[in-house]
């Protein structure tokens, strides 16, 4: 199963905003359980990301080296 494109800016500020609402004492223990899970989720999908974009950025680098030789 192919993975859905993300949008970098908007999953980053999700994952601020969720990290503001963890360091607040206003949730319950579950709650904040809940917003962890889904807050490690956002960081996994941040991380392969940007291993992708380092990928391509290698890939473009790598075609151009070729290129100018």
């Amino acid at each position: 199963m192919a993975k859905k494109k993300i949008n970098y800016q908007e999953t980053q500020a999700k994952l601020q905003s969720l990290l503001a609402e963890l360091q607040g004492d206003q949730l319950s223990i579950d709650e904040h359980l809940e917003k962890y899970q889904e807050a490690h989720r956002l960081v996994d999908e941040l991380e392969d990301y940007l291993l992708q974009s380092k990928n391509k950025i290698t890939e473009i680098i790598d075609k151009q080296a070729k290129n100018n030789q």
